[in-house]
């Protein structure tokens, strides 16, 4: 999802900034239904797909930027700040991989994410 789509002040319950140990910007804001995460670094540090494994198979994500998972406890927005605040840009990156990969291995309408290639 385009990053102009990550919810302003009037839109979240929270929101947070970190510097990753690279000195790049993310934020995260809690909504009602869910979370929103953004990356506001250097585009050379993200690539341009997720290419994950999920069930077997070979999916592409869209890497936007900025993106939404909805559905989610307060602990899972927990983890997903910690994971903000601690890492560095790729290892970021990676983790953000695995979360997705295993969202949509449970239930792939949980996340507004562009599938590209299933």
């Amino acid at each position: 999802m385009p990053i102009e789509k990550f919810p302003n002040t009037e839109q979240y319950q929270e929101c947070h900034t970190y510097q990753d140990e690279n000195n790049f910007d993310w934020k995260i804001a809690r909504v009602q239904n869910g979370f929103f995460v953004a990356y506001f670094g250097d585009s050379y540090f993200k690539d341009k797909y997720f290419d994950l494994e999920v069930n077997g198979k070979s999916k592409l994500l869209l890497n936007s930027g900025c993106f939404f998972i909805q559905d989610t406890d307060f602990d899972t927005f927990y983890e997903f700040r910690t994971i903000l605040k601690e890492g560095w840009t790729d290892d970021i990156w990676e983790s953000i991989g695995e979360f997705l990969s295993e969202r949509l291995a449970n239930d792939d309408g949980l996340m507004e994410c562009e599938i590209v290639k299933n």
